[in-house]
């Protein structure tokens, strides 16, 4: 059974620098990387029905097709819930979009704030919210 998934991840990039004359140094930075690692959650449920309410259904078949998409409608209703809501990612939970700013351990840039702002900076800091 697998509790995480392992991803690999680019914490800092490379860079270059230009180089002042021939077979001069140059000031670069090698990338490095790290691990993003996200804990399984699993939604289950299931419905206890009798053999006898399946085989005397009037639908001919198609309450287990019923039942099934109630299933599947409550599964996408606790599915989009978690993903939305505020969990914190413990105790079997997803941390929700509501609580993603609040992870700073894992580059998740919590709010972003300058003395002068500038467009320059407000795009970078949206990159780096998307990424």
């Amino acid at each position: 059974m697998t509790d995480s998934i392992n991803i690999p991840k680019i914490t800092t990039g490379t860079s270059t620098s230009l180089q002042t004359s021939d077979n001069a140094a140059t000031t670069t930075r090698d990338m490095v990387t790290g691990v993003a690692t996200a804990p399984v959650r699993t939604i289950s449920g299931y419905e206890n029905v009798s053999i006898q309410l399946v085989e005397q259904s009037p639908l001919a078949g198609g309450l287990d097709r019923l039942v099934f998409g109630d299933l599947m409608a409550d599964y996408a209703l606790q599915l989009n819930t978690a993903v939305v809501g505020n969990g914190d990612g413990t105790s079997g939970t997803f941390r929700g979009l509501i609580n993603l700013g609040v992870d700073t351990t894992n580059g998740i840039p919590t709010t972003w704030t300058e003395a002068t702002p500038t467009g320059a900076n407000g795009l970078k800091a949206i990159a780096q919210a998307l990424s």
